[in-house]
């Protein structure tokens, strides 16, 4: 199944990528407080889902998902493990993903992933950045297999063209 995600910092984009077709929508990390998430839930009034972006810390991860966010998105790396471990409780009561940013992709941190409880994990080619600018096809593959072989969802975050789908639907 392939759904459209549309990254959003204000209700009022919420509604926009809502009325243009969106499948859901995602409120990044960067300076988003638990009253934007809520205020954009509020905003979508609707079954169209809302992920947010959270500091790689318990406390912020949890009051995100208690201002409606349907889904929180963990960055991860290398090196993680703990941070991992220590989101699991969390991870086990609530869809939580964790995000992986290109340069940091190993088979290894999807399975601690998958071990951890999370719900899935996504490629972040970075803010901005065009995914095939960042990454080849071949990585893709990698990843998605890496994912569904430890059972996690799979997304990819970075900016696509009409060209790129086609390479995609494999």
């Amino acid at each position: 199944m392939t759904l459209l995600q549309v990254t959003v910092a204000s209700p009022e984009e919420g509604l926009v990528a809502r009325a243009r077709g969106a499948d859901g929508v995602h409120v990044p990390a960067s300076g988003k407080t638990p009253e934007t998430v809520r205020a954009i839930v509020a905003a979508a009034q609707g079954p169209l889902p809302v992920s947010a972006g959270a500091r790689p810390d318990l406390s912020a991860a949890t009051a995100l998902h208690d201002s409606g966010a349907g889904l929180v998105e963990i960055a991860v790396g290398r090196g993680d493990a703990d941070r991992i471990r220590a989101m699991a409780p969390l991870a086990r009561s609530v869809r939580v993903v964790g995000a992986i940013a290109i340069d940091d992709f190993d088979p290894a941190l999807v399975r601690a992933l998958a071990d951890g409880g999370f719900a899935g994990v996504m490629l972040d080619a970075g803010q901005g950045a065009r995914l095939f600018d960042r990454t080849d096809i071949g990585v893709l593959a990698g990843f998605a297999d890496a994912a569904r072989a430890s059972g996690l969802s799979l997304g990819l975050s970075g900016g696509l063209g009409a060209p790129d789908i086609p390479g995609l639907r494999v």
